[in-house]
């Protein structure tokens, strides 16, 4: 041990026998998870397959494993409300923040503890997760660790958070070759691209671990609920409603036949509908199921399919609860997660964990391009919302109102979700979006009056904050020249709705 100290590293030491290695595993976290990973160096092999039958027996039996799961829910739950709830942020914690290093071993440990395995390539083995979720939880685990290890050699000691200034210093290393899209250059720094590309893909790797890690605790723990989870759907009368193939199963919404999802694709959007009818959150393994056919053929003919886009539509703009809209939860978000939205809008996927390395952007692309979407539901919903009003409207046109005056809701939505789809393009994101989004909107059925409105609000989403921060306001040509080009008063009041959103 001295020569390890002697260099730097952080190891410590005990001893114990069997017996008091398993009294205090009982009552601390970090030891029972130590026994998990524990790894025999040299020596008798005899103790240490006698330490570890007696864990699974007395620390991991069937009747601890509540317990297990409850301590490592909470340890989850205080560790990110410490180094990060989200996964978003501009310094992230590489080890302990949301989707964090520390995430992948929680889910590990899980498994581990429940079903004995030894590694993350052993858990489609055991059945705890589909080829495809064990592939994906794999390969989200190599980026962080490299940003780490690139971390620690760059610092020169250790180093878990990603600042700014690591950011660019590892960044044009592990992404030489990274450029900005576009038709020319950006006045940026020159390693502006390979940060870009850095934070691009340690926020999908991050969203990856929390979603499927996520995934993995319930399915080790009998699907009990964790802490981002949707809670409502206590079984009332109106889920007696429920009508076959959809069934009540430990208060989730089930499919009695998950091959449904392949037979017939319409179903993906189905299940959502469903679900927001019955005031039911979906169960794990109608997750698992919904996840794994948005991500084959199911998902591949999803954008040719009418019904699907007609379905899309409604739900795009159905009324949802004030909780789920503010709080991450809304139709659209859990389309999102599971896979469904970018399946539907293969525009919409490019869009997941793109950042932008600036003063301005604080949100992914795809956060941003929801929550915008969430905000102007809640608003136009007369949920009662803390926004800013434009200087110069009368005290009665408030947001609320000018929302009440909308004749029709679709095209202001449809156009929040898609006024950024062309930032992964480069420049000129907005012109090259409306073409983008005129096209999304054709697709899902939109009439040709519909296009041309989505794409004119994707086209100039931006110019009522370039006029009033940019303009002369007193001249009277400014005016004239904004109302020229916005046309009618409809127009303005969703140019004004989604600027105020954005």
């Amino acid at each position: 041990v001295y020569p390890l100290w002697d260099a730097k590293l952080a190891v410590s030491h005990a001893v114990r026998n069997i017996d008091e290695a398993l009294d205090l595993a009982a009552e601390d976290l970090t030891l029972r998870t130590a026994l998990l990973d524990a790894r025999l160096v040299a020596g008798d092999e005899g103790p240490f397959h006698s330490l570890g039958a007696g864990a699974y027996r007395e620390v991991f039996g069937l009747e601890r494993l509540n317990d297990f799961r409850s301590l490592l829910v909470e340890e989850r739950r205080q560790r990110h409300l410490r180094f990060g709830e989200t996964v978003h942020l501009l310094e992230p914690n590489i080890k302990s923040g949301a989707g964090g290093l520390r995430d992948i071993n929680t889910g590990l440990w899980a498994a581990k503890a429940r079903f004995g395995v030894e590694s993350l390539e052993d858990l489609a083995a055991h059945g705890v997760a589909t080829v495809r979720q064990q592939g994906e939880l794999s390969a989200a685990r190599v980026l962080p660790q490299r940003v780490r290890l690139a971390m620690h050699l760059t610092s020169r000691r250790a180093q878990d958070r990603l600042l700014f200034e690591l950011q660019e210093e590892i960044a044009p290393a592990l992404f030489p070759d990274a450029e900005i899209p576009g038709d020319g250059p950006r006045s940026s720094s020159a390693v502006a691209p390979a940060v870009e590309r850095l934070m691009h893909a340690f926020y999908r790797a991050a969203r990856t671990v929390v979603l499927e890690t996520e995934g993995l605790l319930q399915r080790c723990f009998d699907d009990a609920p964790t802490e981002h989870q949707d809670q409502r759907g206590a079984p009332g009368s109106h889920t007696a409603q429920l009508e076959p193939p959809y069934e009540l199963l430990e208060r989730s919404l089930s499919l009695s036949s998950p091959e449904l999802l392949w037979d017939q694709p319409e179903q993906l959007l189905r299940v959502f509908e469903v679900a927001a009818d019955a005031g039911l959150r979906l169960g794990r393994p109608l997750q698992d199921a919904i996840a794994e056919a948005a991500a084959g053929d199911p998902g591949r003919q999803l954008p040719a399919d009418g019904e699907t886009a007609e379905r899309f539509r409604r739900l795009l703009s159905r009324p949802e609860p004030q909780d789920a809209l503010l709080h991450g939860r809304s139709l659209l978000e859990r389309m999102h997660d599971l896979g469904v939205l970018g399946a539907l809008i293969p525009e919409f996927e490019p869009c997941t964990g793109r950042v932008q390395h600036d003063l301005y952007h604080v949100y992914t692309v795809d956060r941003h391009s929801l929550a915008v979407v969430c905000w102007l539901k809640a608003l136009c919903a007369g949920q009662p919302l803390d926004v800013p009003r434009a200087a110069g409207l009368p005290r009665a046109a408030s947001p609320e109102q000018v929302a009440e005056e909308l004749e029709d809701l679709e095209p202001l939505l449809l156009a929040a979700l898609l006024h950024d789809v062309a930032k992964p393009l480069g420049r000129r994101h907005s012109e090259k979006g409306a073409i983008l989004a005129a096209g999304v909107a054709a697709r899902l059925g939109v009439d040709w009056e519909g296009q041309q409105e989505i794409a004119f609000l994707v086209r100039r989403h931006l110019t009522m904050q370039h006029v009033s921060q940019r303009r002369d306001l007193s001249d009277p040509l400014v005016a004239e020249r904004f109302a020229e080009e916005v046309g009618d008063a409809q127009r303005l009041r969703r140019l004004y709705l989604l600027a105020l959103a954005d």
